[in-house]
């Protein structure tokens, strides 16, 4: 991974699931579907949501993964499980304002082994 520094919502959601996972790629749909839960608990990242085929869904997010991707901040792995999404720098923070222990006491609480988009 990079050293260098980034300040991004959903590269940090990103990055603190992959740790989580035990530098496992979390998959699009989780990400969604993960930052959807985190709005939910009051933390607003920026991202506007509506519902999709596979639950909450955010176009907003989903260009920011491919900025994030097309600018090596992210690798992205077409897959049969989903697209995979590999963070590439390790040192992310949260924008301005965002509290980031509470961010992680929320994707921490949904994180377990064998944990998954469907089972969110």
């Amino acid at each position: 991974m990079s050293k260098c520094q980034l300040q991004n919502n959903s590269a940090f959601v990103i990055n603190h699931i992959f740790q989580k996972l035990g530098n496992r790629p979390p998959n699009k749909k989780t990400v969604q579907k993960m930052i959807y839960l985190i709005k939910e608990t009051g933390i607003d990242l920026g991202y506007d949501y509506y519902l999709y085929f596979y639950g909450p869904y955010s176009a907003d997010l989903d260009e920011e993964i491919i900025s994030l991707t097309l600018n090596g901040a992210i690798d992205l792995k077409y897959t049969y499980n989903g697209h995979l999404l590999t963070p590439l720098i390790s040192d992310v923070s949260l924008m301005d304002g965002i509290d980031a222990e509470a961010v992680e006491k929320v994707i921490d609480h949904y994180v377990e082994d064998g944990w998954n988009a469907r089972k969110l």
